[in-house]
């Protein structure tokens, strides 16, 4: 049980953030907002890894990569899998704030050779970057030019203030975007979670930037590992392309 200094200040943190007590209790938001490579180190290090993320990668996401200019794709946070390998890409280059998720989706590139499904998958020309995208681009990265920008459940990590800013640094590297993130659910109290992201603003936000939006949809998706009624989230799924 934590002690009256620890619920004081989680009562502190809430009072500030206006966040729920089931957030701070649930979620750690320190680790989620200010350091998630801690999470995604815990995460890496599972050894039931591979087929657990496949499993979760719904087919219409799938279809919906493959309609992005797949030349030069750059995915940050690619987390439980290397998703872009996965479109058939010319290049990809996965960026991400855990080493240890860098390492893991390393040995799982090698492991789509032996599956079916990904026959075609980029497993060649692909690169890795360890650095946090809330800081811009990296050093690494330093002036190059990307044709796709992938993000699935990165803007959740992000502080809401901080999202239009960071989208703004991002749009300036990027043709285009995919984002699949977690919608707020229909519920007065999800509206207070700060770990939800609203597709309506970043749709807004691209729009703002000159980017076209070409698909978005808003729904109920089944990703395995989630602990939800039905192992179901709201999500949604938006592409955007730069307007010339």
């Amino acid at each position: 049980m934590a002690n009256r200094g620890t619920r004081k200040a989680n009562a502190q943190r809430r009072a500030k953030s206006g966040t729920s007590k089931k957030w701070v209790a649930d979620s750690r938001d320190r680790e989620w907002f200010d350091d998630p490579a801690i999470i995604y180190d815990r995460l890496a290090a599972r050894r039931v890894y591979y087929q657990t993320a496949v499993v979760g990668i719904p087919d219409e996401i799938q279809r919906i990569g493959r309609t992005l200019d797949r030349s030069n794709v750059l995915e940050i946070g690619p987390g439980h899998f290397p998703f872009s390998a996965t479109l058939d890409s010319l290049k990809v280059t996965f960026l991400d704030i855990s080493k240890g998720i860098l390492q893991r989706n390393q040995e799982e590139l090698r492991r789509l050779h032996e599956d079916p499904r990904f026959r075609n998958a980029t497993t060649a020309n692909v690169g890795f970057v360890h650095a946090d995208a809330r800081k811009g681009l990296p050093q690494e990265l330093a002036g190059q030019h990307f044709s796709a920008l992938v993000m699935n459940e990165v803007l959740t990590h992000v502080h809401p203030k901080e999202r239009k800013a960071f989208l703004e640094e991002w749009a300036r590297h990027t043709d285009s975007f995919m984002i699949v993130d977690r919608h707020p659910t229909p519920t007065a109290k999800a509206k207070k979670r700060p770990d939800f992201v609203s597709g309506h603003e970043i749709k807004d936000e691209l729009e703002r930037l000159g980017f076209r939006v070409t698909h978005f949809d808003i729904k109920l998706v089944q990703l395995k590992g989630k602990k939800t009624p039905g192992g179901r989230d709201w999500y949604f799924i938006l592409t955007a392309k730069k307007q010339h």
